[in-house]
């Protein structure tokens, strides 16, 4: 290996280690702009803003579910179905992440400011 192949490799690596820290940890997070849609057998419940913490009881035709609200996110602390997989799932904090509970059919997704275009960006056909 020559010296040129190794500065052109320490450049590659430099640049690849700087653009995956600017990905993971340089997107602002707009959580003030970040709302918690709640969908209880395909019907909208509830649209909840993250601005105030709170916790939200849901007593739905299948069951009974305790969301906490944050403002960083949203999770599931109580659920009166069988495997609690969605009290498990923890707090979600990016716009487009979902909890879902199969045996009460709830679904809790995020929505809001993901530091990019909403607009389509491909027609598809």
């Amino acid at each position: 290996m020559k010296k040129a192949d190794g500065i052109i490799i320490a450049v590659v690596l430099t640049v690849c280690a700087a653009l995956f820290l600017f990905f993971r940890y340089g997107e602002q997070k707009h959580t003030n702009q970040m709302k918690a849609e709640i969908y209880a057998s395909g019907r909208l419940l509830q649209t909840v803003s993250l601005t105030d913490e709170r916790t939200r009881e849901f007593v739905i035709e299948n069951g009974k579910m305790i969301l906490s609200i944050e403002q960083d996110g949203v999770a599931v602390s109580y659920a009166d179905c069988p495997s609690r997989v969605c009290v498990r799932t923890g707090k979600i904090t990016l716009p487009g992440q979902m909890i879902t509970c199969l045996p009460n059919r709830v679904i809790v997704k995020l929505i809001g400011y993901s530091g990019f275009d909403q607009e389509v960006d491909v027609i598809a056909r």
